[in-house]
């Protein structure tokens, strides 16, 4: 654990992890949402690269473009929380600018629950959605099929 005091002698206590666990957590969001809207529009990786839609680590962007995610509304405050790590103290020592530098956040027990059951409706839904099957940017049609560990 590390204690931080700010200015006006507030302290605040962290684990020496939550750096790491927010941007792990916001990088798997941010991949999961890419995977939504890769099968939404197939078109977006046509070119052998990432169309620039997808060229953005704005969790909030990525939550709101897509069409199929899951409870829009519901996990839409944790997309948000995990960006405001993203593209700062997550990432990098400070933000990249002044203005960028914001206060790190804490992975609290309440926030990580909300994320684990948000990542389980979102890997869910695209499972069933993968497995009926997807149309890639070449017309071919593909299914997965799912199986659990016995």
């Amino acid at each position: 654990m590390t204690t931080f005091v700010n200015s006006d002698g507030v302290s605040t206590t962290r684990s020496n992890v939550n750096r790491g666990v927010f941007l792990l957590a916001g990088l798997s969001l941010e991949n999961l949402l890419k995977a939504y809207l890769v099968y939404e529009d197939p078109q977006l990786i046509a070119n052998g690269a990432l169309a620039k839609k997808l060229r953005t680590h704005s969790l909030t962007h990525l939550w709101a473009t897509s069409k199929r995610v899951p409870y829009k509304k519901r996990f839409a405050s944790v997309a948000a929380t995990l960006e405001d790590g993203l593209d700062s103290w997550a990432r990098y020592p400070c933000g990249l600018t002044h203005q960028k530098q914001i206060t790190e956040l804490v992975m609290t027990d309440v926030l990580w629950g909300r994320y684990e059951s948000m990542f389980a409706a979102c890997g869910s839904r695209l499972e069933k959605l993968l497995s009926k099957g997807w149309v890639t940017h070449r017309g071919e049609r593909h299914y997965m099929r799912y199986e659990t560990a016995a």
